[in-house]
């Protein structure tokens, strides 16, 4: 059996394409927008074109993990929405933190991007603790 085959029947296969999928068009439309913006473009329309570009590739991704989750049986869903509840938690916290930490003038500036990594590494974390503590 081919492999063209096996992805065109394995529904789990097919949904772990479009992910892989997903995240490419995320990486593509955010390095493309962070390069245009990086040059500082004098014109409104293009930072307004980077910003849509890259929230537009965002979108998929965050439509085709929520559809991964969703496809999943009730006890996997349920562990993909706790480790989601922990992760969300942390990352409040850490925002609220940095917040105070900039304000107290103990931390100079705190990028968003340093932000939203925080967030991907929690989710990671709460989903693989999650899954130990419930499995």
């Amino acid at each position: 059996m081919s492999t063209q085959s096996l992805n065109q029947k394995d529904p789990g296969v097919q949904m772990l394409v479009r992910i892989v999928a997903c995240l490419a068009v995320w990486t593509a439309t955010l390095v493309t927008a962070t390069r245009i913006l990086d040059r500082d473009p004098p014109g409104v329309g293009i930072r307004v074109g980077a910003v849509a570009l890259a929230i537009a590739g965002f979108l998929p991704w965050i439509w085709i993990a929520s559809r991964a989750i969703a496809a999943q049986d009730e006890f996997t869903r349920r562990v993909h929405f706790i480790a989601l509840s922990w992760a969300f938690a942390a990352t409040a916290i850490f925002v609220v933190a940095a917040d105070m930490l900039v304000r107290a003038h103990f931390v100079d500036y705190l990028s968003m991007t340093s932000t939203w990594m925080f967030m991907g590494v929690a989710w990671w974390i709460s989903l693989m603790l999650t899954a130990r503590y419930y499995r």
